[in-house]
C-alpha cells in the first residue's frame, strides 16, 4: 500500500542501511541536477503515522489533520 506519507532522510538511511551522511549527498546531488525544487511536505500527511504510532483514535486522527488544515488555510501556506 502507498499512503503518499513523506519519508525522512533518516528514515531512508535506516532502511538502507547506509549513512545518513550518504544518503543526504545523493539527495542533494540528485535535486541539483536535475534541478528540482521540492516544497517542504504538508505537515498533515504526517498525522496518521503519528496517531498510529502512538495508538490514538480516529477520531483524534481526523481532529488533527482538521487543525493543521484550518491552521495552513488561515496563514495561506501548505
Amino acid at each position: 500500500m502507498h499512503y503518499e506519507v513523506p519519508r525522512t532522510l533518516e528514515e531512508i538511511a535506516e532502511v538502507s542501511r547506509s549513512p545518513l551522511k550518504k544518503i543526504r549527498r545523493a539527495y542533494i546531488f540528485l535535486s541539483r541536477k536535475l534541478e528540482i525544487k521540492l516544497a517542504p511536505a504538508n505537515p498533515a500527511r504526517y498525522i496518521p503515522r503519528f496517531c498510529s504510532k502512538l495508538r490514538l483514535s480516529e477520531e483524534v486522527r481526523e481532529k488533527a489533520i482538521e487543525m493543521i488544515d484550518k491552521e495552513s488555510k488561515g496563514k495561506g501556506t501548505c
